[in-house]
């Protein structure tokens, strides 16, 4: 199985980069390996926006936000970018070599 390279910039610019299996969701991989500015409030449900970040570069196939995913950003995020995601709805599929965002700040 192959593993996919997933790239964390924090708002200092400071990077941090992690493999991650398919079918793990970005939101849970900068909890588990210290991202700062990835809070997570609501558990990953898709009803905040503490997790925002900015797909930057990504090597493969990602599938587009959902519908819910896009209204929380849309309400929630003063200024949605085009690659503006979710991270708890960003999850790593075997066809993604690799994929780099920025942690968005508030």
């Amino acid at each position: 199985m192959n593993m996919t390279q997933v790239t964390f910039t924090q708002a200092d610019g400071a990077q941090v980069s992690v493999e991650a299996n398919n079918g793990e969701h970005l939101m849970k991989l900068a909890l588990d390996n210290g991202v700062e500015g990835i809070t997570g409030a609501c558990g990953g449900s898709c009803m905040c926006a503490t997790c925002h970040v900015t797909v930057d570069s990504v090597t493969g196939q990602l599938a587009g936000p959902g519908e819910m995913e896009a209204e929380i950003l849309d309400m929630e995020v003063d200024d949605p970018q085009e690659t503006s995601r979710l991270c708890c709805q960003v999850f790593v599929a075997d066809d993604i070599e690799s994929i780099n965002v920025t942690v968005m700040e508030g």
